[in-house]
């Protein structure tokens, strides 16, 4: 069964890509344009496997608070952030674990394509 992913990102042009590159690679994808629905979707009964959301949201919970609210409902859940900023200076924000990843923007398909097989085996 294909890892089920939930793609949290506020930009509709990059939701829109990646959510056809994860399919592409063969996950499962669940989309969330900003941090309520992401919340909704992680409440309800679909199973994810990761999520991939990006750090820094316009409006309503960010990344670090998504990360933290999905971890509250399902504890096994992997997180998979991306933002511009350099990972050192967001890795200490509260909301953000131990075993949380970050995938810097710019990236390219190989990356994301790393990133994934490293986080889900």
């Amino acid at each position: 069964m294909a890892a089920r992913i939930l793609l949290v990102e506020d930009n509709r042009l990059v939701r829109e890509t990646l959510s056809v590159s994860l399919t592409s690679l063969g996950y499962h994808v669940l989309v969330a344009e900003d941090g309520e629905a992401a919340r909704t979707i992680l409440a309800g009964p679909d199973p994810i496997d990761l999520v991939f959301t990006d750090f820094f949201l316009r409006t309503g919970p960010n990344g670090a608070q998504i990360a933290a609210f999905a971890r509250a409902l399902r504890p096994s859940i992997k997180i998979l952030f991306t933002s511009g900023f350099a990972a050192d200076s967001l890795r200490d924000r509260d909301g953000v674990g131990p075993g949380d990843e970050f995938l810097m923007k710019p990236y390219d398909l190989d990356a994301l394509r790393s990133a994934l097989g490293r986080i889900l085996g």
